[in-house]
Parts: structure tokens; sequence; C-alpha cells
């Protein structure tokens, strides 16, 4: 991604989508306060639960956010044995071999 052109009175700077991202919220933190932030984080803190009101409740019951399924919640209770049967088929190609030129 090209970073994108800011032109001062004086000089041309480079800005990336990034920086630009990080001055506009340091503007608006010196403009409008921390307050400001906090005001706006439970605002939608609050629609978040209104909308999911259900699915978090459910994640509150079963100890927190669901965690990715682990490999034998896919493949089964044999899924490092199916694992190691696919390694013994394709087995992993040797690491490459560096050449050094002696000259």
């Amino acid at each position: 991604m090209k970073p994108k052109m800011s032109e001062n009175a004086e000089e041309i700077t480079q800005l990336t989508v990034k920086q630009a991202g990080q001055r506009g919220g340091s503007r608006t933190l010196e403009r409008h306060g921390r307050e400001h932030f906090q005001a706006i984080g439970r605002k939608g803190g609050k629609r978040t639960a209104k909308l999911y009101r259900e699915l978090l409740s459910d994640f509150g019951k079963r100890g927190g956010r669901p965690r990715r399924p682990a490999l034998d919640d896919y493949m089964g209770e044999g899924a490092g044995k199916k694992k190691e049967a696919l390694r013994s088929v394709r087995p992993a190609s040797p690491p490459p071999t560096i050449v050094q030129d002696k000259g």
C-alpha cells in the first residue's frame, strides 16, 4: 500500500494509514478529552450487549469466550493417530541445503 501524501506549508511528508489514524486519534483526544473516548466506549459496549445479549450470556455460562476447536474436535478421538498416518504417507521434505561459494 502506498503511503498517503500530506502537504505542510514548507515540506511534503509521507504519511501511512497507520500514522494518519494515530494523528487523528491524538487530535480527537486533544479536542474532546479522555471522557469522550470513555463515553463512546461505554455506548458501544451497551449496544453490543443489547444486540448480542443471549450470545454473551451463553459465553458467560460456559466460562468465557469460546476457543478454537482442537484437532480432536474436528477429527475425533483418534486425531493424533490420523495425523501420524498422514505424515507416514507423505513424509516431510528435508531442510534445504545451503551451499556457499568459496571464492
